[in-house]
């Protein structure tokens, strides 16, 4: 067991100063030992809370949780300055936040302008019903001929197939 080295009280585990004395027992008290704030009783760096009182001796950072010492102005990880470091987490998060539903608007916001275009494109053209020609739509067996074209016509696609939920519907009637 250590001793203090100017009174030689036995040294208490973890204790960066001397109970009796108040002799430093460590190299650099800045650097190995953190003060509490509310006692004023220095505890191991290491400590999470103060070795007299208890109280808690660091501080926990919002942005990637590790635990600094409570008198560093930063995060000792991440190096996130701790003054009005809540009110900088919460603008990131809403900023996220916004970033996320942007993205989801501007994917479904693309289909709905085709789907859009599409219907106003038919209303200025004049074709208010859209009845697709018949000689581009057959049926079709199961072989497939090389002379044939694609399914529905000239390129198929969404407008082939509700058209061809029509022509059924029609074919059932």
């Amino acid at each position: 067991m250590d001793t203090c080295p100017n009174c030689t009280a036995p040294r208490e585990a973890g204790a960066v100063v001397c109970k009796f004395c108040k002799t430093q027992l460590v190299k650099d008290l800045a650097k190995e030992a953190v003060k509490c704030g509310q006692c004023g009783t220095y505890s191991p760096i290491t400590a999470t809370n103060c070795t007299k009182c208890n109280a808690w001796v660091v501080v926990k950072c919002v942005f990637c949780g590790a635990l600094s010492p409570n008198h560093a102005v930063a995060c000792t990880r991440c190096n996130e300055v701790f003054a009005g470091a809540m009110e900088r987490y919460q603008a990131r998060q809403e900023q996220a936040a916004s970033a996320r539903n942007m993205e989801l608007l501007s994917s479904v916001g693309g289909v709905a302008a085709a789907f859009l275009g599409a219907a106003a494109g038919s209303a200025l053209s004049g074709d208010v019903e859209f009845e697709a020609p018949r000689h581009s739509r057959r049926r079709r067996s199961h072989s497939h001929d090389d002379n044939d074209g694609p399914p529905g016509g000239e390129g198929g696609g969404l407008m082939d197939a509700l058209l061809s939920s029509d022509d059924n519907s029609d074919d059932n009637s």
